[in-house]
């Protein structure tokens, strides 16, 4: 059987809500919405947490590497983080 939609999320919590903002403002730059694909990253408390809903005969796959680019483009941004901190 074909899967239609996913609908995925990462969390990512922070000790500290002003890292967490930050982090999220900055893998927020790369939200989209097309036309089989949405990712969109918002805070909350100290939790950024990205979601990733797509449509079609790939989404599994399509949800899977856009995850994994955001979880490639976190590490830079923490570490830009940790040092205007």
């Amino acid at each position: 059987m074909p899967v239609v939609e996913v609908e995925a999320s990462l969390r990512i919590r922070y000790e500290d809500c002003r890292t967490a903002r930050s982090v999220a403002t900055a893998l927020g730059v790369d939200d989209m919405e097309v036309e089989d694909a949405v990712v969109k990253t918002r805070v909350q408390d100290c939790t950024v947490i990205v979601e990733v809903r797509c449509r079609g005969s790939t989404c599994v796959g399509k949800a899977r590497s856009l995850l994994n680019d955001v979880l490639i483009d976190l590490r830079p941004v923490e570490e830009v983080s940790e040092k205007f901190k």
